[in-house]
């Protein structure tokens, strides 16, 4: 209840400060050269604040003297009852004559209507200035830590805080002006109030007190001017004229605006991200649901806030029609900007950048401009046909955002319990589905869970037993898919931890390597089961597209059945596209053991992160929405490169980066070495370099408590590839890519002090690069336009997100190399199984499986921009491009020749009617 209290009535405000704080302070590092900006940035905050509530502390003076006026004229007679009745009759006498002259018991509050309003602003400054981290490393003239009391004068080994008797003093002064005239007892209470906050704030950060002087300063500042324009207590009885009432009456609209508004933002907004992918929101240490219930909170809070300024406006309908324009103008925004996003972390942090140019900002402004303007002048036109139409459109918002936000929740629940995939089946064609299928998630929480409770051979794991055995006589063949993993990444890893070679013994690094898809859905077919499944092939087949990646991902686990291998496989992606009602295919394969550990492993790593990650998911959300609806200037900075203007020191990390790290942490534990000589498969599927993030140095150990590795050493600074090129990546992506191998390295390290290194086959591959700006293709000079139909096509985008990690050793190899050989990473299930099976074919289409296909082509059409969402194919045949276009590598056998311009071209596909 208290949490809730806070959300509604204190965070809002808290979240004001926030943003115009880090925005002026961000504002004046990068761009002014200046001393004590963060000075500056609390004189802002300050300045805004007392701007944007000086019409409440007016209507709020106004609204005292009116009763003090009220009061004063029945004191007489107030007196009179006092002194000459008793009791009951004292008691009765009081409230007839109260009830005569209109005076009612909430009368007494108004008197203190401008202390109640300092009370939530106070507490949001309080929270704000006292638990902002940035603060405590800030000084100001050199000698102030403003996240901590100023001791300016220190006797002896005493301190004394000066800038809290600064501000009492600036108080006590205000206090006299303000109360001139005043009875004795009034003064009193506005005297007392100085002192207590003098015992508050005596030792709180330097930050909080500054920002409380200023305040003083400028609400000294108003009541002089307030005091200059008479605006003051008189003897006369205020009547409020029939005008003024009708003036001050409330117009119930604006609360269906303001809920309209909250539903939108606080509901809509969330959902839309939350049902794209509800199993990754959905967690044992938190619900989906709490996401919105607590962005709604929030925004309702918002709400409230603009619906007391409301309240004390002079002018209502202008208000109310400002609010309806910003109401619409917050529906543009969300539905017109950022809307191309291709993937989203729980953390809320998107895999594009959001930056806008000129054109965006002007329109954006115009869009507002007119928008206001337009409901004004309709208004000025004709006041009663405009009011009813404001009437019916917030109306029609409501019903629509609540009908939406039913819709929403209900698809999350969907998602969540497994009812949506059952649904799904009941599209009649390919277009329906082609409609609706594009927000429809087919879980893979649902779907394993789903497969657990149907008995199935699928299970889930903790992590506390081991899955696999790997034996010390026999062969053991091992494939780790680290997804997302970039090829050239490896020798940047190297370069920092040059160690790990020791670790890699005996593999072959292939970093001129290729995927035929910059995705999952795409590459991963062929990465399992070979080149049958690139997807030129795979759309030359009339098949179903879910059909062809059960085939893909069982080849191996099926063949090495065949050959008497007892296997384990984790983790494999999009097993029956996550359809529900599917039977696992690992059913129909003997001796195969299929084992889920996310959402089930259980780490020290989660344990000292989930927390955090939680709170952290809950901020986020919010700050998400206020990015969606902000105005386009805004955007960038709120957004913040992802960090949503967060300055804790702590570092947050997802809930999918944690459960990845924590599998891979404790590969050792999974896996049994016995001494004897079966032969054993271990295939498992990794998404911890697929999760950028910001790791400490030099462990690369996701630790909150650890300071930022950026404090300590910057890893990154001159840091080059052994031919000289420097990085000049992105960092999160390295980090994870320097996490995955050590804790890959702690694993090969298990198997060799347990003696079953030497006679294991390990293979090392991730399904498909990733993107990263800092080696797009505009930036090394290598942008490609195509000409088609008089029309520009689309620019190439990344080289290195065809450029998926090879490593390979074999059994008993014992050198560490580095191959330019041109591979790709359909070769994987070559390398897995030559010489392992006599006959190497695939078992689904007879034929060989082998790598001539690289070597009899030098050009290979790469898909790209394909819809990621798994439920996008169901029933599909064939892939299909958003953009309209492939890649197109031609390989000219040249070290490094994915990252050479002249190797990339691009083709058109024909349009499907």
């Amino acid at each position: 209840m208290t949490n809730f209290l806070y959300n509604l009535f204190i965070y809002p405000i808290v979240i004001v400060y926030e943003i115009i704080y880090s925005l002026f302070n961000s504002a004046l590092h990068s761009n002014v050269d200046i001393n004590n900006a963060e000075l500056y940035s609390i004189l802002i905050v300050s300045l805004f604040v007392n701007i944007i509530t000086f019409p409440l502390y007016k209507k709020a003076d106004e609204i005292q003297k009116e009763v003090r006026t009220k009061k004063k004229g029945m004191q007489k007679w107030i007196d009179h009852i006092n002194k000459n009745f008793k009791g009951d009759e004292r008691y009765f006498i009081l409230s007839t004559y109260y009830k005569e002259n209109n005076y009612k018991p909430i009368d007494e509050l108004k008197e203190s209507l401008s202390l109640l309003l300092q009370i939530p602003f106070f507490a949001a400054a309080y929270i704000y200035f006292t638990s902002n981290p940035s603060l405590d490393k800030a000084y100001i003239f050199d000698t102030i830590r403003l996240g901590r009391p100023d001791s300016l004068l220190e006797i002896g080994s005493i301190s004394i805080n000066i800038l809290p008797l600064i501000m009492t003093i600036i108080n006590i002064i205000s206090a006299c002006i303000y109360t001139k005239g005043f009875k004795l007892k009034e003064k009193m209470s506005s005297f007392i109030l100085p002192i207590i906050f003098l015992i508050i704030l005596y030792n709180s950060p330097s930050a909080l007190v500054i920002y409380w002087t200023l305040n003083n300063i400028f609400s000294l500042i108003k009541i002089i001017y307030l005091k200059s324009k008479n605006i003051k207590e008189n003897n006369e009885k205020v009547q409020l004229t029939e005008e003024n009432s009708k003036k001050s009456s409330i117009d119930k609209s604006i609360i269906w605006i303001l809920m309209s508004m909250s539903l939108f933002a606080g509901v809509i907004i969330p959902t839309l991200v939350i049902k794209a992918s509800p199993d990754e929101f959905e967690a044992a240490y938190y619900s989906a649901f709490s996401f919105v219930i607590n962005t709604f909170v929030v925004f309702l809070g918002f709400s409230f806030w603009i619906f007391i300024f409301y309240i004390f406006s002079e002018n209502k309908n202008l208000f109310k029609n400002i609010i309806f324009a910003i109401n619409i103008y917050f529906i543009v925004n969300h539905l017109l900007y950022i809307n191309n996003i291709s993937n989203i972390s729980t953390l809320l942090k998107l895999s594009s950048r959001v930056d806008f140019g000129v054109f965006d900002i002007v329109t954006n402004i115009i869009i507002f401009i007119v928008l206001v303007l337009v409901v004004n002048v309709l208004f000025r036109l004709n006041k009663t046909k405009h009011t009813y139409v404001i009437n019916l459109l917030s109306r029609v918002f409501i019903i629509t955002f609540m009908i939406w936000s039913f819709v929403n929740l209900y698809d999350i629940y969907r998602g969540i319990n497994g009812d949506s995939s059952k649904s799904a089946v009941a599209f009649e064609n390919d277009e329906q589905r082609r409609k609706a299928s594009g927000d429809v998630f087919y879980g893979k929480k649902v779907y394993v869970r789903n497969k657990v409770s149907e008995g199935k051979s699928n299970t889930m794991a903790d992590g506390s037993t081991p899955i696999v055995n790997i034996s010390t006589k026999g062969k053991n063949v091992i494939m780790f898919c680290l997804d997302r993993y970039v090829a050239r990444y490896f020798d940047y890893v190297i370069q920092v931890l040059p160690e790990l070679k020791e670790k890699f013994e005996g593999f072959t690094i292939y970093d001129n390597t290729i995927s035929f898809g910059a995705n999952t859905i795409t590459a991963a077919p062929s990465m399992y089961g070979g080149y049958d499944y690139i997807p030129t092939e795979i759309n030359k087949r009339n098949k179903e597209l879910v059909n062809t990646h059960n085939e893909s991902i069982t080849i191996m686990p099926k063949l090495l059945s065949d050959a008497g291998y007892n296997i384990t496989v984790s983790e494999i992606p999009y097993e029956n596209y996550y359809e529900v009602d599917k039977e696992s295919v690992w059913d129909k394969i003997d001796n195969v053991k299929s084992v889920y550990l996310e959402d089930s492993i259980k780490s020290k790593v989660i344990e000292e992160n989930i927390y955090g990650t939680y709170e952290t998911m809950k901020r986020n959300f919010i700050f998400y929405s206020l990015v969606r609806i902000s105005p386009v200037i805004l955007k960038s900075s709120i957004y913040d490169r992802g960090r949503y203007l967060h300055r804790d020191d702590k570092i947050k990390y997802d809930t999918v980066f944690l459960e990845s790290y924590a599998i891979l942490d404790k590969l050792p534990d999974l896996a049994n070495v016995v001494d004897n000589d079966t032969d054993n498969a271990f295939i498992l599927h990794n998404l911890l370099s697929h999760q950028p993030n910001d790791l400490n140095y030099p462990d690369f150990y996701p630790n909150p408590n650890v300071e930022n590795k950026k404090n300590k050493n910057d890893y990154m600074k001159n840091l080059v590839n052994k031919d000289g090129v420097k990085f000049t990546g992105n960092e999160e992506i390295l980090d994870v890519a320097i996490a995955s191998m050590i804790t890959i390295g702690k694993f090969l390290d298990y198997l060799r002090e347990n003696g079953a290194y030497d006679n294991t086959r390990i293979v090392i591959v991730s399904d498909h690069g990733g993107y990263d700006d800092g080696y797009e293709f505009d930036k090394l000079g290598q942008v490609k336009k195509m000409n088609k139909d008089s029309s520009l096509g689309l620019a190439i985008c990344s080289p290195q997100s065809y450029n998926p990690l090879l490593m390979y050793k074999d059994f008993n190899s014992v050198i560490y190399k580095e191959s330019d050989d041109f591979m790709t990473n359909a070769d994987v299930p070559y390398l897995m199984l030559n010489g392992i099976i006599d006959d190497l074919k695939n078992p689904y289409t007879g034929n060989d499986i082998n790598m001539n296909y690289k070597n009899e082509n030098n050009q290979y059409n790469i898909i790209s921009h394909v819809k990621h969402q798994v439920g996008y194919h169901i029933g599909k045949k064939k892939f299909t491009t958003i953009a309209g276009h492939w890649e197109v590598f031609n390989n000219d056998n040249q070290k490094n020749g994915i990252y050479n311009e002249k190797n990339w071209e691009i083709i058109f596909e024909e349009e499907e009617e």
